[in-house]
């Protein structure tokens, strides 16, 4: 098993208030999903190119609590304070 590691730096940021983080690497671990339920949007890094600015999603109208990616990679679902489950197709 081939192990990759990625440096991040800073995945969101916060408030200074305490929060609850999720994150999720799709199938072929290439990009590390990131959200918090401080803020209402995901950010999405591509470990092939870190020096990249991660794409931001801005669907949910408070923080995301929860990431969830298909089996296959294909879909991302996330879950937040405001009570929706937004579905995106991936990556």
């Amino acid at each position: 098993m081939k192990i990759k590691s990625l440096k991040l730096r800073e995945a969101h940021k916060g408030s200074g208030s305490a929060s609850f983080c999720s994150i999720s690497w799709d199938l072929k671990a290439s990009h590390l999903v990131t959200a918090s339920s401080s803020e209402p949007s995901i950010s999405i890094h591509d470990h092939l190119l870190p020096s990249n600015t991660p794409r931001v999603l801005r669907h949910h109208r408070d923080g995301v609590t929860a990431l969830a990616l298909s089996p296959n990679s294909t879909c991302l679902a996330s879950g937040s304070i405001d009570h929706s489950v937004k579905l995106y197709k991936f990556p």
